[in-house]
């Protein structure tokens, strides 16, 4: 559930496309970067490096594959020497998140890993301070900002809370199960990322302080890395984390990593739960925790083939309906216009004129270029 103080009708869930390979809005991307370009740094040689469009910056529809924002994170941690990326009050130089992860990485329980992960971080004295709170039955991750004032983006709370959760998920090699997520900000327009970055975890804005809460007996349980795979995460610095290569999928992911492998042809529910040995009933309630219904990630399945294949030329709508999952195209149109709010016509022309565009933009940049390497045969041959 996903709770705030601000009008109910501002916060309608719409239908979220998440592709096989999971994707982030373009917005992720832009507070990823803001701090670098703030101080000079080219950003559009940072995105190319790492193969996405730099005009996707400007299209506020965009979306772009987990694995390609992870990389621009690390990328822009690396440009700045600072893995808060600008948004703690003194910067955290790179290698940072491998001291903290190393310090705490040891045989014993979860609970003494993430106190010196956290002491680690408060001993730095950057301007985000995570601590680790017993209350009751409950166990919280509180981050508190410089002079117990929250920080002003809310990008700096979701990408600290979000390495947490995924780095306890890592710890336990199974994903840790959230209470609740509090924030002091307001909601944001991509609130329908929470189901995936805080899965099964009720959400709630404009509260006094930022903190992940879970049930106090996780804390008990033991560590179950050793030194040599923790290694293994960090050959990717944060990276590997923020991509969820951890053991840490929810059934959702699951389920649409299944029902992407079967297209065009999408199994029942009851088929699903039996593709993985569970009873109908019991992986009903499990995606129910995880805030989603199975018809909400067939429709995530198809919205996103169809996306993909509307991008072919070659192929009509019918064929593009097939391949999605669809009888007909008319029923693509329909489901696709309910998504989107456009036609898949529509759709697949936008795709096509921006793609004509930055296909232009490299060329006018390559003839900008080639005086100058022109000029430069001349004097050297």
């Amino acid at each position: 559930m996903i709770t705030s103080d601000r009008n109910a009708g501002e916060l309608k869930m719409q239908a979220m496309a998440v592709p096989p390979v999971k994707t982030v809005p373009i917005c992720f991307l832009r507070s990823a970067v803001r701090h670098a370009a703030a101080r000079g740094d080219d950003v559009q040689a940072l995105l190319r490096a790492i193969e996405i469009d730099p005009a996707l910056l400007e299209d506020d529809n965009a979306r772009v594959p987990l694995t390609r924002y992870a990389a621009l994170h690390v990328a822009a941690a690396r440009a700045m020497n600072d893995e808060s990326l600008g948004y703690a009050a003194l910067p955290s130089k790179v290698g940072t998140w491998q001291m903290a992860c190393l310090s705490s990485v040891h045989p014993g329980p979860i609970g003494h890993a993430l106190g010196r992960m956290c002491k680690f971080y408060r001993v730095l004295e950057r301007g985000l301070s995570p601590q680790l709170v017993v209350e009751g039955d409950d166990a919280l991750i509180e981050i508190v900002g410089p002079d117990s004032d929250p920080l002003r983006d809310l990008y700096a709370y979701e990408m600290t809370f979000v390495v947490m959760w995924r780095f306890v998920s890592w710890l336990l090699k199974r994903p840790l199960q959230l209470i609740s997520v509090t924030l002091p900000h307001d909601a944001p327009h991509h609130l329908a990322e929470y189901r995936w970055m805080f899965p099964g975890a009720e959400v709630s804005f404009r509260k006094p302080r930022a903190a992940l809460r879970f049930d106090r007996s996780i804390l008990d349980l033991p560590v179950r890395r050793d030194e040599r795979e923790l290694h293994q995460l960090l050959l990717n610095d944060v990276g590997e984390i923020l991509v969820g290569m951890t053991d840490t999928a929810t059934w959702a992911d699951r389920i649409r990593t299944l029902l992407t492998s079967k297209l065009p042809w999408l199994p029942e529910f009851e088929q699903v739960a039996a593709q993985f040995s569970i009873h109908p009933q019991t992986l009903r309630r499990r995606l129910a925790h995880e805030g989603l219904a199975f018809s909400t990630i067939k429709d995530q399945v198809r919205c996103e083939a169809a996306k993909y294949y509307l991008e072919k030329q070659a192929l009509s709508i019918e064929e593009v309906a097939y391949r999605s999952g669809f009888s007909e195209a008319s029923s693509l149109i329909r489901a696709f216009h309910r998504w989107t709010g456009m036609t898949p016509c529509t759709y697949a022309q936008s795709q096509r004129t921006r793609s004509v565009s930055a296909q232009q933009g490299a060329l006018a940049a390559a003839a900008r270029a080639a005086p100058n390497t022109v000029s430069a045969a001349f004097l050297t041959g």
